[in-house]
């Protein structure tokens, strides 16, 4: 009995997942669609779209994201020549990274000097983390003494409690998030990658209840990619999953009227190839 039971609830919840999957990818598809024809595109709106664009790719072999990805690598082709600020470039990198994994990526070689000189003078440290996180997991010939100094900059910006300080001497959870994912790519000190991980796992309750959405989204895959899934993880998927809107669109932080942030339905496309 509990077995046909398991199988009657799994159907019956299988077209519901269906359904917000394929409304938030039709709002990914779009607004993405939308930027590579702009002409100044937001680098950094195409490399977080990119990211589940590919995912979709690889687990669902879905027609339009391959379309689309096809598309990405024609415009990287052209973007890869025009100049571009430090981290742009990154953004640049980090969206050939993740079409490499679709037989997709291109050529960048010739701007390959460019980028350990604009992270040595940067003052960002977003933009380090980024090209470590680059550098470390999709890199074909990572550049040692980039990885090393980039840690070392990173780990300076290191509080007690594990997060990671802005320039202006706060904490900043997106610096830190990012911090993280680096520090664990680059097999950096495990004592350090802890300490941001736990710092990050206290603040998903008070996330939900500020109904901050992209922090909650953004700590469950970060925290997932480094091996250790948030505490509770289930139940803060069902809160996220309950804010998507009949279009796919998902805000920022959510509140009555909140409109939809590319940044978040990116991280919610992702969150949804990965746990359904």
């Amino acid at each position: 009995m509990k077995f046909y039971l398991g199988i009657l609830l799994a159907l019956l919840s299988t077209p519901a997942m269906a359904s917000e999957t394929a409304s938030v990818r039709h709002w990914m598809l779009q607004r993405l669609t939308t930027e590579l024809s702009a002409s100044h595109p937001n680098l950094n709106l195409v490399s977080s779209f990119s990211m589940p664009l590919v995912t979709d790719v690889i687990t669902t072999r879905h027609p339009q994201s391959r379309q689309l990805v096809a598309r990405l690598s024609g415009q990287l082709e052209q973007w890869k020549w025009q100049r571009w600020q430090c981290g742009e470039l990154v953004d640049l990198y980090l969206v050939n990274g993740f079409l490499r994994r679709t037989g997709a990526a291109v050529d960048l070689s010739a701007r390959d000097q460019q980028l350990p000189a604009c992270l040595h003078t940067t003052e960002r440290l977003l933009d380090v983390a980024n090209a470590l996180i680059f550098s470390c997991q999709y890199a074909q010939s990572p550049d040692q003494q980039l990885i090393n100094s980039g840690l070392q900059r990173l780990l300076n910006a290191q509080g007690p409690d594990g997060a990671f300080v802005h320039q202006n001497g706060r904490p900043w959870y997106y610096l830190t998030s990012h911090a993280l994912l680096a520090l664990h790519y680059c097999d950096a000190d495990r004592d350090a990658v802890n300490r941001s991980r736990d710092w990050i796992q206290r603040l998903l309750p008070a996330f939900r209840q500020q109904g901050y959405v992209d922090g909650v989204a953004e700590s469950l895959i970060f925290l997932r990619w480094t091996g250790a899934p948030a505490a509770g993880e289930r139940a803060y998927l069902d809160w996220l999953k309950s804010l998507i809107a009949a279009d796919g669109g998902v805000c920022f932080r959510y509140y009555p009227g909140c409109a939809p942030r590319w940044h978040t339905v990116s991280l919610m496309m992702q969150l949804l190839l990965e746990t359904e």
